[in-house]
């Protein structure tokens, strides 16, 4: 038996010593009233260290029981059998990454916790990856990994990832940069609540714009006419996302944005309509066009062929296959 029930003083229980702390979560209001109403349902867990205790399993339920005033709580110890053993503060790590596990699925940062607490435990992350079987966590020597670099990087980019700013594969990459620079984008993508998608391309097109102009990506992105956009409270988070975008496509590709702007500018004056879709190669970097015509009858089809009809001797559409210079 790992556990033995006794009631003790609050005051003996050494809440500051967080090393067993798994959960992020730290409102306890609603939980101080279900204690006040039905009690403990489920007892934390203890084990003693330097004539006190300390929190293995239950942070939140005790400083629950502390802000309504008890005295003493009723507990689960771990057993001194257990803790003199070999595996004994392995067996409690798992304890703990279970309690909190069994309760909900454990959110990145949680079980980035819990990866650092139980990786000290493991030779490498292989071995970790078969050892947490049956504890929540990911079986993965790969995420494993990443999760062991998600538990040092800087609290801002935790807090980033835990209200799903960003992704654990948006993380990795700030987490890999200077702090200031990952800070700098993290919180830009927090205003902007843009996809995975658009964060990456973001990051791409600073770091070229950067190694380009042998510039570092806080100067980039400081630069004053981006940094003009981004600091516009007048636009919502879509239209400044497209304007930041196109800003960068502008200072990486100047050549291949000119010819967009260029192509814009004649598919509006083409007047084409809802029904024909004029595409150009990709990057502009080719001769091939595509054109799409959709149609529900005979006599839209008739339409649409007037139109082609039109457009195919307009002397912008003619200049449009010179060659890109």
């Amino acid at each position: 038996m790992h556990f033995k029930e006794k009631k003790i003083a609050l005051a003996f229980i050494n809440s500051a010593d967080k090393t067993f702390c798994i959960t992020t979560r730290t409102e306890i209001d609603s939980l101080a009233t279900s204690i006040q109403e039905i009690g403990l349902i489920t007892l934390p867990i203890l084990k003693e260290k330097d004539a006190k205790f300390i929190i293995v399993s239950g942070f939140r339920r005790i400083a629950a029981c502390k802000l309504l005033g008890f005295a003493h709580i009723k507990v689960r110890l771990l057993s001194s059998e257990l803790l003199n053993s070999e595996t004994g503060d392995l067996t409690a790590i798992k304890i703990a990454v279970a309690e909190n596990a069994l309760q909900r699925p454990l959110n990145l940062i949680e079980q980035a916790r819990a990866v650092h607490l139980l990786g000290e435990h493991f030779e490498d992350d292989a071995t970790l990856a078969r050892g947490v079987s049956g504890l929540g966590l990911p079986e993965n020597p790969s995420i494993i990994k990443k999760l062991k670099d998600l538990y040092g990087f800087s609290s801002p980019l935790q807090e980033y990832v835990l209200n799903n700013t960003l992704s654990l594969t948006i993380a990795l990459k700030l987490g890999a940069m200077d702090k200031p620079s990952g800070i700098a984008f993290a919180d830009l993508f927090d205003e902007l609540k843009t996809s995975l998608n658009k964060q990456r391309e973001i990051i791409n097109l600073t770091r070229e714009i950067g190694l380009l102009e042998d510039s570092s990506i806080l100067e980039v992105l400081r630069e004053s006419g981006l940094n003009k956009i981004i600091k516009d409270k007048d636009i919502d988070r879509a239209k400044k996302t497209a304007k930041i975008r196109f800003y960068l496509k502008q200072k990486r590709f100047p050549v291949i944005t000119d010819y967009e702007k260029k192509f814009k500018k004649l598919i509006k004056g083409l007047r084409l309509g809802n029904g024909i879709k004029f595409v150009p190669p990709k990057n502009f970097e080719g001769n091939t066009y595509k054109i799409t015509i959709d149609f529900k009858n005979h006599a839209e089809l008739e339409e649409r062929q007037s139109i082609l009809n039109r457009i195919i001797n307009e002397n912008g559409v003619k200049a449009m296959f010179g060659p890109v210079s």
